[in-house]
């Protein structure tokens, strides 16, 4: 069966807003209570501006913003899997690990 390769410009728009409803789902409630001394209030604030600039990207004419977008949620990601070490097989790393590979693929995509 051949790939169906006009399907490609909608696939990265979903992942575009994906990441964006995934990161005000699930780190919004920590933004909303602001504790400056966490660090996963920091990774969280820092995962939301990834993913402002990735969608933001997707508007802009040039690649900046959606390469810094896929930096900032990949390094987010990679430090957020990195924190909880001891436990690393969970369900939060498992997503953790996606939103990484999703940010690398913007980086690597570049628009």
């Amino acid at each position: 069966m051949k790939p169906i390769k006009k399907l490609s410009g909608v696939s990265i728009w979903l992942m575009r807003l994906g990441i964006l409803l995934f990161a005000f789902a699930f780190m919004g409630a920590q933004i909303k209570e602001p504790q400056f001394t966490n660090p996963d209030f920091w990774l969280s604030f820092i995962f939301i501006i990834g993913a402002v600039l990735l969608f933001a990207g997707s508007l802009a004419e040039g690649p900046n913003l959606t390469v810094w977008g896929g930096l900032t949620v990949s390094l987010a990601s990679l430090i957020k899997i990195g924190i909880s070490y001891p436990n690393i097989l969970n369900h939060n790393n498992a997503l953790m690990l996606l939103m990484l590979a999703v940010g690398m693929f913007f980086i690597s995509l570049g628009k």
